[in-house]
């Protein structure tokens, strides 16, 4: 395992706690339109991100839209979320792509979490895992909206 390996390894093996079985993805920061982060799970193809391919064979990938890059804590979030996302399928689960929709931001996170039970699920662990200020006060529209009841 080279320096740089063993750096990435040791940086996100948090992550890791209950799924030692699956390769921890790349981390890119790029420009994402319309998404915070997104991913793409390990898989025999490759994909170009910012004009560059990345190799999915191996492991999978994910994006952090740049930005938010000087927010450690959202970007720490993100990488939980979408980590949980790669979790879940392979754990086979099929996903689906989420296509924004237009009007309140509010009204459009509620729908969101509500209308999609594995955005839920991500939304809970990447709490667990590394909670920020924009997933608690998701978190907070959700319950105040009878989604959530705790």
């Amino acid at each position: 395992m080279s320096a740089s390996s063993a750096r990435k390894w040791i940086e996100l093996n948090w992550l890791r706690k209950g799924n030692k079985e699956i390769s921890l993805p790349e981390i890119i920061f790029d420009c994402v339109d319309d998404f915070g982060a997104c991913h793409w799970p390990r898989q025999d193809n490759e994909i170009m991100v910012g004009g560059r391919f990345y190799d999915l064979t191996d492991k999978g990938l994910i994006v952090i839209n740049q930005k938010y890059s000087d927010d450690g804590g959202w970007v720490l979030n993100s990488i939980a979320h979408e980590w949980r996302h790669v979790c879940q399928k392979f754990n086979g689960h099929v996903l689906h792509s989420i296509v924004p929709r237009e009007g309140d931001y509010k009204e459009n996170i509620i729908w969101y979490f509500k209308s999609h039970w594995w955005e839920m699920d991500a939304l809970f662990y990447s709490l667990r895992m590394a909670p920020d200020e924009t997933s608690n006060l998701w978190f907070e529209w959700l319950r105040e909206a009878g989604v959530i009841k705790c």
